[in-house]
């Protein structure tokens, strides 16, 4: 969670020890570009893909039942997609797939987005929209009553600002988390075992 905080406020300086120019802002719709990979519904079990909320990554069903479901077609994911759980948006179900997820399966109910990386670098977007910032402005493009009746709206969702460095800052930020990470969880991996 620190990590997140940081990516809005860590600076960094150029190989020439200059400062980078301020961030810019931006609305999603410049760097998020909506992706639809069709296919009809699988006839054997196949690997779905969900989103928890509170900003916590994806998940699989592997060996999902396509008897199961009523929908004729399925959305396929790759790596790096930008994963919307419409439905929970305003709980913060949102992710970045990894490796592992590619060739997943979801449903209507899921818009996955590419990231341009002329604007942003996925890497450093991981850090940027699992704020508390960002998921009161989901809730805002959310309306309606509790639960499942708050259903996100992509058309506000696209108009959501957010600010932006250099890609070259962004780069150095994101390794900093990275490696921030890791060691983060070489504690933890120490302390459990």
């Amino acid at each position: 969670m620190m990590q997140r905080i940081f990516a809005q406020t860590l600076r960094f300086k150029d190989d020439n020890g200059a400062d980078y120019p301020e961030w810019v802002i931006y609305q999603l719709a410049q760097f998020l570009t909506p992706v639809i990979r069709q296919i009809p519904k699988p006839d054997k079990p196949y690997l779905a893909i969900g989103v928890r909320s509170h900003f916590k990554g994806l998940f699989q069903k592997p060996d999902s039942e396509p008897e199961k479901i009523d929908m004729d077609v399925l959305y396929q994911v790759e790596e790096n997609d930008f994963v919307v759980n419409i439905t929970f948006a305003w709980e913060g179900a949102l992710a970045i797939a990894n490796s592992s997820d590619s060739g997943g399966l979801v449903s209507h109910r899921f818009p996955t987005y590419r990231i341009n990386p002329k604007f942003a670098l996925v890497n450093f977007f991981r850090y940027v929209y699992p704020t508390k910032q960002f998921k009161s402005m989901l809730e805002l493009c959310s309306p309606g009553g509790a639960g499942r009746n708050r259903v996100l709206n992509k058309s506000q969702f696209l108009k959501i600002e957010t600010k932006l460095p250099s890609i070259d800052e962004q780069s150095k930020i994101a390794q900093f988390l990275t490696e921030l990470d890791d060691k983060i969880n070489a504690v933890d991996a120490q302390i459990q075992s």
